[in-house]
């Protein structure tokens, strides 16, 4: 092998601390400026690159992608033509998605109806149920007679009965004068 000098690096401290690379190139001859350029031309040959594809065979493959590119180029610009069975067939599905959006349509609308029928039928239900104030008031008020009416006879006279004698026993002992207490012994000196 052999060691070419090519350039030349010298390194300089400038005042403020820091490190400066000035880097010089050495002038080329001319027989090495030739050299470097046969070798530059050697090593883009095809064969010597890292795919490995010979220069015939790259050069296959480029007619190869201008054909295709010229056949994408003609398709773009031609039209093709339809006959009466395929804008049958178009026909055909464009009526049936038409027919699939008719139908759901329709099955919207009967749903939503219905349910505005439910709704309003519900409605006029709650409202035939819930009867207005003063009928409400007259109602309870019918209720509390009726219940007033089904005691017994003997409930109403149970309590008039227990007060007055109790009264008339209360009355009786203010008169004799004995107190609540007599008959019981006191624990008091008097």
């Amino acid at each position: 092998m052999n060691f070419v000098r090519a350039e030349t690096i010298v390194q300089e401290i400038t005042d403020d601390g820091k490190v400066r690379d000035i880097i010089t190139q050495v002038k080329k001859s001319e027989a090495e400026q030739e050299a470097e350029k046969r070798e530059q031309i050697l090593r883009s040959l095809p064969e010597f690159k890292r795919d490995g594809q010979s220069a015939a065979e790259q050069k296959a493959t480029e007619q190869a992608n201008e054909q295709q590119e010229k056949d994408d180029a003609a398709k773009e610009y031609n039209v093709h033509t339809i006959d009466e069975a395929e804008f049958e067939h178009y026909q055909q599905i464009e009526d049936a998605e038409r027919e699939k959006k008719r139908k759901l349509k329709s099955e919207d609308a009967e749903a939503v109806a219905m349910f505005a029928d439910e709704r309003k039928r519900l409605r006029e239900e709650v409202e035939e149920k819930r009867p207005d104030l003063i009928t409400i008031m007259r109602q309870k008020n019918m209720e509390k007679s009726a219940s007033k009416a089904t005691r017994s006879v003997q409930e109403r006279l149970k309590g008039k009965i227990t007060v007055k004698a109790a009264q008339a026993q209360a009355a009786k002992e203010a008169a004799s004068g004995v107190s609540a207490l007599a008959g019981y012994g006191s624990d008091s000196d008097e």
